[in-house]
């Protein structure tokens, strides 16, 4: 993995860029040389977002996705902080800490902050560099001696990783470990890995301590990758499934009292996937993959209406992904139950959504309503303008009940027709077919969590069907 390039002094600096880093913790003990199981101690995730600001740099820096060991996993951020800086991460200032949802009791944010600073001067390899940061070296419980009055991280050079040339530095010493007022020996190793913009790539380190029992060796061990873009479409992709898993799980309440359902301002991803199955009657068919993408909605108050800003990216189309210069987008206005749509506006100018298509997508039931009674009507038109639908009179979406899943309230509602017809409007052609949908909303904002269904298409001799789904991207 490692192959050497010419190495010469190098003038270490921050540039601009964006990573995602994941942090962990482990702990490992050692009884009479017979070695433990590995026991997860504490991890995080860190983002970091660095842009130029005139001669100097602004940076960004947010902490989420906690775990330990005394507490529930908590994904949500606990430490987001903006501040300026020079080139080499000196000369901190316009530093801003800004409300989240979580806390940051062990002050793992100031710790981050405080490892920042880069050498005034050029660096050559074997030449200590970047100062080891006090904060790392200390915390409640735990305090770490060196032996050296400014441990510097050494420098070894410029490597090849992944096809990418990085710094590399490491750091080996024997180490005092001060615990609970008694001092163990020990020694660190670390290693860490950084790229042509000193942003963080990967990074591994290890603390022994000989005790503090008798035969005892406890061993801490760290380490920091680089999230990447497979590791990101994992995560959406697990959360998603647990999402629908979650909602199919959840036991479904009745609604005795009618109650009503309107928009509220909210901010939301979803993956969206259909497929189709074309057969001959009787006979099972091949499934092929014919339209992904990822939707953005944001949504906000505006005159009493609900102003609406729509994106779509990450577009594939027959399997393949289509290249775009930047992502589609839409913006239109409408009521609070997302009718009466006004200054609907093509943001691309390509036209592949209508008006009809925004009334089918983001129509919820007007009124009120208790399970059992059809709430809203089915509607299929735009994306296939050549076709007219008629389904029967009285039929549609009937709202299920609502279900509890963690904190969310989640609205049910389901549309079961079993016959429908589809006419070509240019030959009068006549077709027969039937549909299931299923619709979870967010009671709290109605906006959507998963949409899922299939509707079968009568051909002269054979069926098309269309599966096609939805699904909230959690994070």
């Amino acid at each position: 993995m490692f192959a050497s390039k010419a190495d010469g002094p190098v003038d270490l600096h921050y540039g601009p860029g964006t990573v995602d880093l994941h942090t962990a913790t482990n702990v490992i003990l050692e009884v009479n040389g017979k070695k433990g199981q590995e026991l997860p101690v504490l991890s995080f995730d860190i983002h970091y977002v660095i842009k130029r600001s005139g001669s100097r740099l602004a940076w960004t820096m947010v902490l989420d996705n906690r775990k330990s060991l005394t507490a529930s996993p908590r994904p949500e951020p606990f430490y987001s902080v903006s501040f300026t800086t020079d080139a080499k991460g000196r000369n901190m200032a316009d530093k801003v800490r800004h409300e989240v949802p979580g806390k940051d009791d062990q002050d793992l944010g100031e710790a981050v902050l405080s490892d920042i600073a880069l050498p005034l001067e050029k660096v050559a390899v074997g030449d200590p560099s970047i100062l080891l940061s006090a904060n790392m070296l200390k915390s409640k419980d735990v305090e770490i001696i060196l032996p050296e009055s400014s441990p510097a991280y050494i420098y070894d050079g410029v490597k090849e990783i992944n096809g990418r040339e990085c710094y590399t530095f490491s750091y080996e010493s024997k180490a005092t470990v001060r615990q609970n007022g008694e001092e163990y020996p020990g020694s660190m190793r670390i290693s860490t890995v950084f790229s042509k913009q000193m942003l963080p790539v990967s990074g591994a380190n290890e603390l022994t301590m000989n005790g503090p029992m008798e035969n005892m060796v406890t061993k801490l061990v760290g380490s920091a990758r680089e999230i990447t873009a497979q590791d990101k479409a994992a995560a959406e992709e697990k959360s998603m499934s647990d999402l629908r898993t979650a909602l199919k799980r959840a036991p479904l309440q009745q609604v005795t009292e009618p109650m009503a359902f309107r928009y509220v301002p909210a901010s939301v991803r979803l993956k969206a996937e259909s497929t189709l199955l074309v057969g001959k009657k009787g006979e099972t068919g091949v499934n092929l993959p014919f339209l992904a993408y990822v939707m953005r909605i944001d949504t906000a108050e505006e005159a009493e209406r609900m102003a609406w800003d729509v994106d779509v990216s990450a577009l594939k189309l027959l399997g393949k992904p289509v290249k775009l210069k930047h992502a589609l987008g839409f913006a239109f206005s409408t009521d609070e139950q997302g009718r009466d749509i006004r200054d609907f506006r093509d943001n691309t100018d390509l036209k592949v959504l209508t008006v009809a298509d925004i009334q089918s997508d983001f129509i919820i039931p007007e009124g009120a309503y208790k399970s059992g009674d059809v709430c809203m009507p089915v509607k299929m038109k735009g994306k296939s303008g050549g076709t007219q639908y008629d389904f029967p009179e009285g039929q549609g979406f009937v709202f299920e009940g609502v279900k509890q899943v963690g904190s969310m309230r989640v609205g049910v509602f389901k549309a079961d027709i079993d016959h429908f017809t589809a006419r070509t409007v240019k030959t009068g052609a006549v077709r027969h077919g039937s549909l299931y949908i299923v619709r979870y909303y967010d009671l709290a904002t109605m906006m959507p969590l998963w949409y899922d269904g299939r509707v079968v298409l009568d051909m002269e001799n054979s069926t098309l069907t269309t599966f096609a789904g939805m699904t909230r991207i959690m994070n």
